[in-house]
This record gives C-alpha cells, sequence and structure tokens, in this order.
C-alpha cells in the first residue's frame, strides 16, 4: 500500500506543477509543502528538482538518506528508482497523446 502512495506522490509532482511566475516565495512554498509531506507521510528523504524547458528552476534535497538518519539529503544524492520507470513511461506516453493525437 504504502508503494502506491509513493507513487501517487511522485507522480503528482513530476506531472502536476505548472510554473508561472517562479521567485522566492514560490520556492518557499514549495520547501513548506514539502516538509511538511515528509512529516504527514513519514518519507525519509527525497530529492526535487523542477525543470521548465532547459532551464531548472529548482532542486532541493530533503530528509536523510536512511533510518539510521545519519546523512542529510542534498540535491546530488541519489535513490534507486526501482519499478517507477513503468509509471514514467506510461505518464510520459499519456502526455504525448494528449498533446499530439
Amino acid at each position: 500500500m504504502w508503494w502506491s502512495q509513493q507513487l501517487l506522490l511522485t507522480l503528482t509532482i513530476v506531472c502536476g506543477i505548472r510554473v508561472q511566475g517562479f521567485d522566492d516565495s514560490t520556492k518557499d512554498k514549495i520547501n513548506g509543502f514539502i516538509e511538511n509531506l515528509l512529516t504527514c507521510r513519514q518519507v525519509v528523504g527525497m530529492n526535487l528538482a523542477i525543470v521548465q524547458g532547459n532551464q531548472t528552476l529548482m532542486t532541493n534535497g530533503y530528509g536523510v538518506v536512511d533510518l539510521e538518519g545519519k546523512k542529510p539529503v542534498n540535491d546530488k544524492t541519489l535513490f534507486g528508482i526501482a519499478s517507477l520507470t513503468k509509471a514514467f513511461t506510461t505518464t510520459l506516453l499519456g502526455q504525448m497523446l494528449a498533446e499530439y493525437g
């Protein structure tokens, strides 16, 4: 069950943000949202990247790398992606179908 919640969270973050007027206030709101999400959903750590076109608007790491909590996540931390590539591929195909018919 927890993996389906993480998948939904991943897809929401990957697909659900339309960037308009991206400034420091927007970054602060996103940081607050993610930090709250980590607490509410008991997520140990995660990375976030927001990209528009060829421009990276924001990258950040949140939480810790493992349950022992000694090493913080940063924007260079690598995580195993496991079977999430299937969901990414399906989402991409759906977006392409919606855009190009």
